[in-house]
C-alpha cells in the first residue's frame, strides 16, 4: 500500500503565452496564445494498493484512487470569431482556439484498476510467453472539462517465442467533451500491432502499426436545447487511416 500528498505550482508554457497567430485556411481555425494566463496552483491526493505475483508468473493486481483540486486550470477552447473580438469579414467564419482558465476551483478524482501477468504458469512451452494487461479508469469532474472521458479501458496481448515477440494493443475512451454543452467527441476504439523478429544478436526486423483498423476521429454536436448525445450531427472529422512502419533495426 502507497498513499501520497503533495502541492504543486505550474507555470503556462511560453508557446501559451506569446507566439504568432497560426492560421488553418483548411478547417478554418485560427490559434493563439494568451499572455494573460496565470500559474496554475494544484493539490494532489494518491493512493494505490497492489497485490504482486511472483514465481514463473510475475505481474500485479493493483487499485489506485487519486484526486486533484487545481486552481487556475489551463484549458483549450474555442471560440468564434465575434467572441474572441475578431470583427475581420474575412475571419467570420473562422474558430479561434486559445488556452483560457478556469474561473472556480476544478476537482477531479480517477479510479483504475489494472492487472498484468506473465501466463509462465502454462504448461505447454509455447503458451508460456504469453502476457497480459489490462486497466480500467473511471474519471471523475466537478465541472465539464474538454476531452475528459468518463470510462477508458486498455488491453494488451504479448506474446515471446525464441526470437519473436510482439504484441496487439488496444484503447477504448468513451464520448468526451468539447467546447460548449453539446458538442463532444465521439466514443472511439483503436488497435495497436507490434512485431519484432531478431535475427542476430545485433539486428532484428520489426513491423509497428498504429490504428490498424483505420476508425475515424468523429466530433459531434447535438442541437440546442437537447440532452447532449441525442440526434446528434457531424461536426468535424479526422481521418489519417492506419499508420505502417517496416524496418531493420541495428545495435552498434
Amino acid at each position: 500500500f502507497q498513499a501520497g500528498f503533495n502541492k504543486a505550482i505550474s507555470r503556462p508554457p511560453i508557446d501559451s503565452l506569446t507566439g504568432l497567430w497560426v492560421a488553418d485556411e483548411v478547417n478554418q481555425r485560427v490559434t493563439a496564445p494568451n499572455p494573460n494566463l496565470p500559474p496554475e496552483h494544484s493539490q494532489n491526493f494518491q493512493a494505490r494498493l497492489a497485490y504482486y505475483f511472483s514465481g514463473r508468473s510475475p505481474g500485479q493486481l493493483a487499485l489506485q484512487i487519486s484526486q486533484n483540486k487545481i486552481r487556475n486550470l489551463r484549458e483549450t477552447f474555442d471560440f468564434s470569431a465575434s467572441e474572441f473580438g475578431v470583427d475581420d469579414p474575412e475571419f467570420a467564419e473562422y474558430t479561434f482556439r486559445t488556452t483560457r482558465i478556469s474561473p472556480e476551483q476544478r476537482r477531479f478524482r480517477n479510479l483504475e484498476l489494472s492487472y498484468q501477468q506473465t501466463l509462465g504458469f502454462l504448461r505447454n512451452e509455447y503458451l508460456r510467453g504469453i502476457n497480459v494487461n489490462v486497466a480500467y479508469t473511471r474519471s471523475y469532474a466537478n465541472q465539464r472539462r474538454n476531452n475528459l472521458a468518463p470510462h477508458r479501458l486498455s488491453s494488451r496481448l504479448g506474446y515471446a517465442y525464441r526470437r519473436f515477440n510482439g504484441s496487439l494493443g488496444m484503447v477504448w475512451r468513451d464520448d468526451s467533451p468539447d467546447g460548449i454543452y453539446g458538442r463532444y467527441k465521439r466514443e472511439l476504439t483503436q488497435f495497436d500491432l507490434s512485431l519484432n523478429w531478431k535475427l542476430t544478436n545485433r539486428y532484428s526486423l520489426y513491423v509497428q502499426g498504429r490504428n490498424i483498423t483505420g476508425r475515424p476521429v468523429l466530433w459531434m454536436e447535438s442541437p440546442p436545447g437537447v440532452v447532449q448525445g441525442v440526434s446528434p450531427s457531424l461536426r468535424t472529422m479526422q481521418e489519417y487511416g492506419a499508420n505502417w512502419v517496416f524496418g531493420v533495426r541495428g545495435q552498434f
